[in-house]
């Protein structure tokens, strides 16, 4: 059984590095870069009852920055924006 192992490790090494290789000829998918606020919103709510329940003040503190980034820079003249992405929010994500 110890040669099969060491036989199929080999080929999955090999047939990793052809993938790989193979992948690096394609054109890379477009990035989606949106923020999407209803989904950061129920990431906050998450984090937040988590925290609670796991006693877990860490994560209390990415909801309280996640909800600060959506303070200020999600809302517009009183909206919330749905979806920004660089192009919408321009400079605040570089």
């Amino acid at each position: 059984m110890g040669l099969l192992v060491i036989y199929l490790d080999k080929n999955i090494i090999k047939s990793r590095s052809i993938l790989f290789n193979e992948r690096m000829k394609r054109i890379p998918p477009l990035l989606d870069d949106k923020i999407l606020t209803d989904w950061n919103s129920l990431m906050i709510s998450s984090l937040a009852r988590a925290s609670a329940i796991f006693e877990n003040q860490e994560w209390i503190k990415y909801a309280e920055n996640a909800y600060e980034f959506i303070l200020n820079n999600l809302i517009i003249n009183g909206f919330f924006i749905i979806a920004g992405g660089k192009e919408r929010l321009g400079e605040l994500l570089c």
